[in-house]
């Protein structure tokens, strides 16, 4: 499992690769298209690569077959693009509940040897619930160990 700074690294080098796919569009159609603004331009490259497109701009005829491979080539960068974005923020979310979970679970191993100190818990026991305790510190970490302790009692 990747760090949770991953992740991050990853979602802003995606919007990077969108800005620049949208940057890349907007200064072809101006080179191309000359009575465009830069607004024009990068309005048409945005409503085309993410497949809205409007209809009220398109280039001239000369340069469909550059606009067709651009767009093909764009579409393909954006579609993964937003698939690795969604992806990242759901690893987000995911990351963000394993730890959650792991330290509701320290807090019960950590109450379960407080009980132990006061007596009625057997010796191996403890000493499964201390080396659980004792293995923890990563969040990715399997908890196994902390798990085979609650069952067995």
């Amino acid at each position: 499992m990747m760090s949770i700074t991953a992740y991050w690294k990853t979602l802003i080098a995606t919007f990077f690769i969108l800005i620049c796919i949208i940057a890349a569009g907007t200064f072809l159609f101006k080179f191309l298209e000359s009575d465009w603004s830069f607004i024009d331009s990068a309005y048409f490259t945005a409503s085309s690569v993410f497949t809205v497109g409007y209809g009220d701009l398109s280039v001239a005829p000369e340069h469909r077959a550059i606009t067709g491979f651009f767009l093909i080539a764009a579409c393909t960068l954006a579609l993964a693009s937003s698939s690795a974005i969604g992806n990242s923020f759901i690893s987000i979310i995911q990351h963000r509940a394993l730890v959650r979970r792991n330290k509701m679970l320290m807090l019960r191993v950590q109450k379960t040897l407080l009980e132990a100190k006061k007596g009625g818990i057997p010796d191996e026991e403890i000493t499964c619930l201390r080396t659980s305790l004792d293995a923890d510190g990563d969040d990715t970490k399997d908890d196994t160990p902390k798990r085979r302790c609650f069952r067995r009692r």
